[in-house]
């Protein structure tokens, strides 16, 4: 068993000596945020995250998106495609949501974008807010906020996903782990510093 001890430790300070302060611009590509080498580019148009580079090798292959559907597994249909979540889920349009960027404001090397999702019939299903920060240490920090409809059924997944590149091959989170932790089994998923490649 696990469980979470009543205790803190204060974060030590980050040195800031010899690091290069974080900017952004308008370009032709879109919104810019850069320090140092490393920069991310942000989409006007659908205010998602298109490109993201490190020492000048660009990582992204598709943009940082939200992501509010899953193949439905055996369970999820109740051995019957007209039955089961999987029916309620696409009845709802979650299979086919159509995203579109509302706002978009930027100021010292962050973007904030607000994203509409609706269904097929036009029904607002989600509303995002994601803000991206690009720290002048080259770290990227994404926070995201989502309202879902009170309609809607219980859902499949709510998460971002994003493309990246070959060799982008090895993850180290904080989180559950080592696998993928549904309602039906984080008991056996302890919070911990996991890898994976």
């Amino acid at each position: 068993q696990q469980f979470e001890l009543p205790w803190c430790v204060p974060m030590k300070p980050i040195e800031a000596i010899g690091r290069q302060a974080a900017s952004w611009a308008d370009s032709a590509a879109g919104i810019v945020l850069t320090t140092g080498d490393n920069a991310v580019v942000v989409d006007p148009v659908s205010g998602l995250l298109k490109g993201m580079s490190a020492g000048g090798q660009e990582l992204l292959v598709s943009p940082l998106e939200p992501c509010f559907f899953r193949p439905p597994t055996e369970i999820d249909t109740a051995s019957s495609p007209d039955r089961g979540w999987a029916k309620m889920w696409r009845t709802a349009g979650l299979d086919q949501l159509a995203t579109e960027a509302v706002a978009l404001s930027s100021g010292h090397a962050a973007v904030e974008s607000r994203l509409v999702s609706r269904s097929p019939a036009g029904e607002e299903c989600f509303q995002t807010r994601i803000r991206y920060e690009l720290c002048d240490d080259g770290e990227l920090s994404v926070a995201v906020r989502i309202v879902v409809a009170p309609w809607l059924p219980p859902l499949p997944r709510i998460g971002l996903t994003m493309g990246l590149v070959p060799c982008c091959n090895i993850v180290t989170w904080y989180g559950r782990g080592p696998h993928e932790s549904y309602c039906d089994r984080k008991r056996s998923a302890h919070l911990g510093r996991y890898c994976a490649a």
